[in-house]
C-alpha cells in the first residue's frame, strides 16, 4: 500500500475561520456501519457543557446519518450541524474551513478497510482526530504526528481535552511525516474560501 504524501504545506495568510470565536471540527464523508459516531456526539455534548465554542459538523450522508441526527436532537446539541455531500471541486475548501478533521473506524472493522478520506486529509494543513482502533496501520501512521490525536471510542474526556487544546491554537498544523514523492493529486489545485485564504503547496500556490 502506498501511503499519501504529507507534502510541503505552508500557511501564508491567516484563515478567516480562526478569526471567529467559534471553530469547527468536521466529519466529512459516509456515515456507514463501519464508522464510529457515538463518541463524537458525546464529546460535543461535553464541550457544550463546558462552554467550549466548538461546532461539530457532519458533512455527507450514509446509512446512519438519520440515526445520528436523531441522537443529536435527543441530546439537545446546540452546535451540531449536518450538511450534504460537496462536489469534488468543493471538497478541499470545505475541509479547510475546519480546524480539526475527523476520521473514525469501528474497532471490529480493523484490517478490513482503509479510510479513503485520509488520502486528502493528510495533504492538508489541519489537525486530524482518529477515533477507532489504536493499534492498526492508520492509527500508527497518524500517531507519528504531534498534530494528530489517536483515541479509542470510549475516551470521551480525553478527546474533548485534546480538542480544547486544538481550539486554543492560533494556527493550524500540517501533518508531519515522510513523503513518498507523490503529490496525491493536489498539484495545480486552486482552493478559494471566502477569498481570504491563501496556501502554498510546494511550488503550487493555493489562493
Amino acid at each position: 500500500m502506498i501511503e499519501p504524501w504529507a507534502g510541503d504545506w505552508q500557511e501564508v495568510e491567516g484563515s478567516e475561520n480562526r478569526q471567529r470565536e467559534e471553530w469547527i471540527w468536521l466529519y466529512s464523508g459516509n456515515l456507514g456501519r463501519a464508522h464510529e459516531w457515538e463518541a463524537l456526539v458525546e464529546v460535543q455534548a461535553l464541550l457544550e457543557k463546558e462552554g467550549v465554542p466548538a461546532r461539530l459538523v457532519f458533512q455527507g450522508g450514509g446509512a446512519l446519518r438519520d440515526r445520528v441526527e436523531e441522537r443529536a436532537r435527543e441530546m439537545k446539541l446546540l452546535r451540531c450541524e449536518f450538511r450534504g455531500y460537496v462536489t469534488a471541486e468543493q471538497l478541499a475548501g470545505s475541509l479547510l474551513e475546519a480546524r480539526v478533521l475527523v476520521v473514525t473506524r469501528r474497532v471490529e472493522t480493523q484490517g478490513l478497510l482503509w479510510p479513503s478520506k485520509l488520502a486528502l486529509m493528510l495533504e492538508l494543513p489541519r489537525s486530524i482526530l482518529w477515533v477507532g482502533d489504536v493499534d492498526g496501520a492508520a492509527a500508527a501512521r497518524l500517531g507519528r504526528s504531534s498534530s494528530c490525536g489517536v483515541f479509542k471510542p470510549g475516551a470521551v474526556k480525553e478527546i474533548a481535552q485534546w480538542l480544547k487544546e486544538r481550539g486554543a491554537e492560533e494556527k493550524s498544523f500540517m501533518f508531519e511525516g515522510e513523503g513518498s514523492g507523490e503529490t496525491g493529486g493536489l498539484e495545480g489545485l486552486a482552493v478559494v474560501v471566502g477569498g481570504k485564504r491563501k496556501w502554498k503547496f510546494g511550488q503550487v500556490s493555493l489562493s
